[in-house]
């Protein structure tokens, strides 16, 4: 009897080291995991936590359901009461977020999940019990990131400079500032380009301290933050005539550039850490960016705006001395011919000048249609035309450049295609630039060919060669003006520009498909007179 008093006792210890073992590591859970659980005897009315409740809630052991009501943030008490009521009374699942108060003033968010336990007979509530978690930071983040999410889309919605400044200056105010100053560097200066508050009086408070010159000791603070290139927070200053508070500054840095820096003021309730620094961080990289871009789509806009004033007065002017060369070439050959006079130099340099004005009123051209292009009044009149017919005519004209060249011209036409609309002239044009390019850039003893296929609602031209191909890089600037690729080793790069143009604007598409060092296939279509709409792809 006695050996076995002695062998319970030594299992009950052992019982209960396990227990206290397992109350640890339940701890230690509950800590790591910002968790707890409690249990609510519904007939006492008492309330059970645990420790990890207890460290959520700031509280001391003890109490009833009406303690921790009295924690419930206000705004969310009936949202409580309700789910609690529904869990009772119809046996709803009790999970809900809500916020709380903890006894030190500081409000948290909390996770809940509950379980009702019934008498067996009755189904009267006896006990419900669950778990509480703090899910302040997840909370927070899920903020953080949907408003980061939003404030991405407002900055891609334009791309007009002032726009966006407007944007990056008010979109963080009241949530994560009261105000936010925006500074831009431009050359080796720093300037206030925007200032915005919650309160507008105070904003013109603030627009009336602000100087000519940005302070040095904010000068110091924004290469500081672009230094480290994160945010940081500063110490208690009075800024612009406010009182003094803390506020962030964060470097705007894009693609290794510079931009400027954003300045937020912080309200005492507003958090400053690790999340928080990577929310104003990542709020002023998106800033950067957005008005990178904006600032690059400005310069793009004047220059274009320069270059086509430039390309009209050019083409507009040069017109004029063209005409006179051209007349006295012609008086001048004409003068030759009633003299008799028979020189081969002569003749060679009447040919050459001749050939410089051919390319000459084919530059003016390219450039006064371009010019029309950007301006939207490039149009042509219409007719049936056959495809065959036209690609015939044209290769009269163009296979002389292509036997003093050297190289092989080959035509395909499948019988009986179908008349297109379009202007034939115009289709020329282009076929002259695609060709024409094609016979520049083949070598001797290459190939070109030119194949007409029919499509559901087009008719496609295909001209393929055996020259050097294109540059990957090049590929995708082809058809912009200007573009100077290797294949493009004269001229003023407006060709292909104008091509494109010039099939978009009878209902077509253009494209190029080519591999460096295995030639070239570029194709464009032109839709059948029956066509009324849509696309071949």
């Amino acid at each position: 009897m006695e050996h076995e008093l002695i062998e319970d006792s030594k299992e009950t210890e052992r019982l209960k080291h396990e227990l206290s073992v397992i109350k640890g590591r339940l701890k230690q859970l509950e800590h790591v995991a910002h968790i707890g659980s409690w249990q609510w005897d519904i007939r006492c009315n008492k309330v059970i936590w645990s420790e990890g409740t207890h460290a959520i809630f700031g509280t001391c052991p003890g109490g009833t359901y009406e303690d921790y009501l009295k924690r419930v943030h206000p705004e969310d008490l009936k949202m409580v009461t309700d789910a609690i009521t529904a869990a009772l009374e119809k046996n709803t699942p009790y999970n809900i977020d809500h916020r709380i108060i903890r006894t030190d003033g500081t409000t948290i968010t909390v996770h809940c999940d509950g379980e009702v336990i019934r008498d067996k007979k009755t189904g009267t509530p006896r006990t419900m019990f669950g778990t509480t978690q703090n899910i302040t930071l997840r909370k927070r983040l899920e903020i953080y990131q949907s408003f980061l999410a939003d404030f991405g889309k407002q900055l891609s919605e334009s791309i007009d400079f002032s726009a966006t400044l407007q944007q990056v200056g008010s979109a963080a105010i009241p949530a994560f500032a009261n105000w936010s100053a925006v500074y831009l560097l431009e050359k080796n200066s720093v300037r206030i380009a925007l200032l915005r508050h919650s309160d507008k009086q105070k904003l013109l408070q603030m627009k009336r301290c602000i100087g000519s010159e940005v302070p040095a000791l904010c000068k110091k603070l924004i290469y500081r933050s672009m230094a480290r290139g994160r945010a940081i927070l500063l110490p208690m200053l009075s800024n612009y005539g406010l009182e003094p508070q803390q506020f962030v500054m964060a470097p705007m840095i894009a693609h290794g550039r510079r931009v400027g820096a954003i300045a937020f003021g912080l309200t005492p309730s507003q958090e400053f850490d690790k999340i928080a620094r990577n929310l104003y961080s990542e709020y002023a990289f998106r800033s950067a960016l957005a008005l990178d871009n904006s600032l690059h789509f400005q310069d793009a806009q004047k220059a274009t705006r320069s270059r086509e004033e430039i390309v009209a007065i050019v083409s507009h002017d040069l017109q004029n001395p063209v005409s006179a060369i051209q007349l006295n070439v012609d008086f001048l050959k004409k003068t030759i011919r009633e003299l008799g006079i028979q020189n081969k130099n002569i003749s060679r340099v009447i040919s050459a000048v001749e050939e410089s004005l051919r390319q000459m009123k084919t530059l003016i051209s390219d450039l006064l249609d371009f010019a029309r292009n950007r301006a939207g009044n490039l149009q042509f009149e219409m007719e049936a035309v056959d495809p065959t017919w036209l690609i015939t005519q044209y290769l009269e004209i163009i296979k002389p450049l292509a036997d003093k060249k050297e190289v092989e011209l080959t035509l395909t036409v499948p019988s009986h295609l179908p008349e297109l609309r379009c202007n034939p002239d115009r289709v020329k044009q282009v076929l002259s630039n695609l060709v024409g390019n094609a016979i520049k850039f083949t070598p001797k003893g290459g190939r070109i060919s030119i194949l007409l296929e029919e499509l559901d609602r087009f008719v496609r031209f295909v001209i393929s060669d055996t020259g050097p191909g294109i540059p990957p890089e090049d590929m995708e600037r082809i058809f912009e003006m200007y573009s100077e690729p290797k294949r493009r080793a004269s001229g003023a790069g407006l060709g292909l520009t104008i091509a494109k143009a010039i099939v978009e604007a009878q209902s077509g598409s253009i494209g190029v498909e080519s591999q460096e060092g295995k030639g070239s296939r570029f194709w464009f279509t032109i839709p059948k007179l029956s066509l009324q709409s849509g696309h071949d792809y």
